[in-house]
């Protein structure tokens, strides 16, 4: 029995990795290669800490997954270990914009029960590839197609990541506005958007290097910067500066010109 175990819960955890590294690969570089040049905010490691945790995570649930001896139980097991995952994260973001105690367990309930459901055939195809592993009786070459067709088709998920052609674009637009606020020497020549007093002295904090994100979520924190119209077209560029600075560039639509504030 100890033989069959060792290599199973090895290759699951090998084969886990594989896929997680092909997901990391394709759902943080993606959005980089298409905005060469731009530095991006990638939380929580960046761009190579997040791989690594991504080839970290896939080797977890792929030894969950194959550890037990029965098939059902590592479906379970690394099914509710993916969602609990999934749910840490999303009770964070509703404590971050507010929402008290039960209703974020209520949420937690309602959404992480049918993610359970969700997510159990991947993790019963991931099993099922594990399977055909260790079995001795597969030749080599076929045991190989399994793996390399999970890899494309999880490097094909990851790619969804990358964001929509607006907010690539208006990234783009806030890296030249910073940009061409930082060649600059006088507050005079610096683009509009810099000159408005809720930006405050641009030369003296925008010191450093800085990261850009994009949000269309939890605006009402920069609430001085939006205009009472078109607020279902809001977003917001936020370039973080290692001087501990924050400017925030608010978009009213993706065509408008931006309404800036430092923070």
């Amino acid at each position: 029995m100890i033989p069959n175990v060792m290599p199973r819960y090895r290759i699951g955890a090998l084969l886990g990795a594989a896929l997680g590294l092909a997901y990391g690969l394709t759902s943080q570089a993606i959005t980089p290669l298409m905005l060469p040049g731009i530095p991006l905010y990638q939380p929580p490691l960046g761009l190579v800490g997040n791989i690594a945790l991504s080839v970290a995570w896939g080797a977890l649930l792929g030894l969950l997954c194959a550890w037990p001896t029965s098939g059902i139980a590592g479906t379970l097991f690394s099914s509710v270990a993916s969602v609990l995952a999934a749910m840490v994260r999303f009770v964070f973001d509703l404590r971050s914009v507010g929402q008290d105690v039960p209703r974020v367990i209520m949420a937690v309930v309602i959404i992480g029960l049918p993610m359970i459901v969700v997510t159990a055939p991947a993790m019963g195809a991931l099993r099922w590839a594990v399977a055909r592993q260790v079995a001795a009786d597969t030749p080599i070459a076929r045991r190989l197609i399994v793996p390399l067709l999970g890899c494309v088709l999880v490097a094909a998920a990851g790619a969804f990541a990358v964001g929509q052609p607006s907010a690539r674009a208006l990234l783009a637009r806030t890296h030249t506005l910073i940009e061409a606020g930082l060649r600059v020497t006088d507050a005079a020549s610096l683009p509009a958007a810099l000159r408005s007093p809720r930006v405050g002295a641009f030369f003296e904090q925008a010191r450093g290097g800085y990261t850009l994100e994009w949000t269309d979520r939890n605006l009402d924190g920069f609430i001085e910067l939006r205009p009472a119209n078109s607020y279902e077209r809001h977003s917001a560029v936020i370039a973080r500066f290692t001087s501990g600075w924050t400017l925030v560039c608010l978009y009213p639509t993706a065509e408008a010109e931006p309404n800036c504030g430092g923070y």
